[in-house]
């Protein structure tokens, strides 16, 4: 069904990752399973599932160039996305997809078969700190991944145990794409920047309660110190950026 859309997005698919025939068949034939599945378990909108391509395929490969060499987690990956498609545009990384409910993992398994996917796994686990799954995995991923699951401070609450030193989690605050933007820029974007600014002035990790309110007039200088990359972008790439570096300064201690 998407033969036509995905062959017109070749050239912005292949800056994404997808550059082979075989990824792109891989990519195509995910998108007409997902729309199949899609009638009896609404992985995506019924409205919104025509214009997978654009919204949601290119919405989670936005986030390519982010991911660091090693194991890649997604968190609630529901229909794949994001993880699943980043597996297809990088098959050097190992992924693990995450969905507390059994029949999305049934999907899941059934595209990796499918697909030949042999860099990707999908686990069926309602993630809390002392279930026996999060036990294992403590400190194991190298980056966290997560699309539109949860806010970000229970994000970081899950995903703080299982990143290793100097992991990086990368939350998706939209589905929304805008061209000339890597991410989305909307009203749920600037509200994310605005949290994350608060939330910076703040550091509930602090034994000492007098030494939790930090000063948010350094959030600029912190945020360059830590990255090389100043604020003052889009929202959206604002609080990529924002995440990135809170998670760094988290995972040093």
């Amino acid at each position: 069904m998407f033969t036509a859309e995905l062959e017109s997005l070749r050239e912005q698919l292949a800056d994404l990752g997808i550059e082979t025939e075989k990824q792109h068949k891989q990519l195509l034939d995910y998108s007409n399973l997902l729309y199949k599945w899609n009638k009896h378990f609404n992985f995506v909108s019924r409205l919104d599932i025509e214009r997978l391509p654009r919204r949601h395929l290119l919405d989670s490969l936005s986030s390519v160039s982010l991911l660091l060499p090693g194991r890649v987690l997604d968190i609630g990956s529901g229909g794949g996305l994001p993880g699943l498609v980043l597996a297809i545009a990088r098959p050097d990384v190992s992924f693990t997809l995450l969905d507390r409910h059994s029949r999305k993992v049934r999907f899941l398994n059934q595209c990796i078969q499918t697909l030949g996917l042999a860099n990707v796994q999908a686990v069926e686990v309602d993630l809390q700190p002392d279930d026996p799954w999060s036990q294992q995995h403590q400190q194991h991923f190298q980056t966290i991944l997560s699309r539109a699951v949860t806010g970000v401070q229970a994000l970081w609450t899950m995903s703080l145990p299982l990143l290793q030193p100097g992991g990086q989690l990368v939350a998706y605050t939209s589905t929304q794409s805008s061209a000339g933007s890597q991410f989305g820029e909307t009203a749920t974007d600037r509200e994310s920047e605005k949290t994350l600014r608060e939330l910076f002035a703040f550091d509930p990790f602090a034994k000492n309660p007098q030494l939790r309110q930090l000063h948010p007039e350094k959030l600029e200088e912190r945020v360059e110190e830590n990255s090389g990359e100043k604020l003052g972008q889009t929202p959206s790439q604002d609080v990529h950026l924002l995440l990135r570096v809170a998670l760094k300064e988290l995972t040093a201690g």
